[in-house]
């Protein structure tokens, strides 16, 4: 079970832990060990930027990040309390400065020896704004001058955008 809302600066170089190791748990009423899992980035993924990783590592659990696709995947038969430690040390980063400010909803299933998983738990990392710059948009339309010739008068020079009418 889990309910942790862990806050995020974009851009940031430090990577926050991704459940609060006091408010989460596994619980398996039959069973002691796991089998495999997966923690997943399932709401505003943004491919290539948005990195799960490990600050610690079990030689029982073999776990792979695909970028591409959010999941940080694990597989080994071991104690939960095994999987607990690991799941505790898992970091969420994102170092692209287009982060966006949106909600990353990130799900955790994993499953027991007799491939019984548990119902979907979820965790929340809200992406705090920094004190970006403000941005200059030079791109806006070009504008069209117009002007009224008085033909007894000399002719005009104008801008390379001007008409004359």
């Amino acid at each position: 079970r889990s309910s942790d809302l862990t806050p995020y600066n974009e851009t940031s170089d430090v990577p926050v832990k991704i459940v609060n190791t006091a408010n989460w748990t596994i619980e398996d009423d039959d069973d002691t060990q796991l089998a495999n899992g997966t923690i997943q980035i399932v709401t505003h993924f943004q491919r290539n930027h948005d990195m799960l990783t490990m600050t610690k590592w079990n030689s029982r659990i073999i776990h792979h990040y695909y970028p591409s696709t959010g999941i940080l995947s694990f597989s080994g038969l071991a104690n939960i309390s095994e999987y607990m430690d690991l799941i505790a040390n898992v970091t969420f980063s994102n170092k692209y400065e287009g982060i966006g400010l949106n909600r990353r909803i990130l799900s955790f299933v994993f499953y027991d020896p007799c491939n019984k998983s548990n119902d979907v738990a979820n965790a929340w990392i809200d992406i705090e704004p920094l004190n970006d710059p403000p941005v200059l948009n030079l791109t806006t339309p070009s504008v069209t001058y117009t002007f009224t010739r008085n033909e007894d008068r000399p002719r005009l020079a104008f801008a390379s955008k001007a008409t004359i009418i």
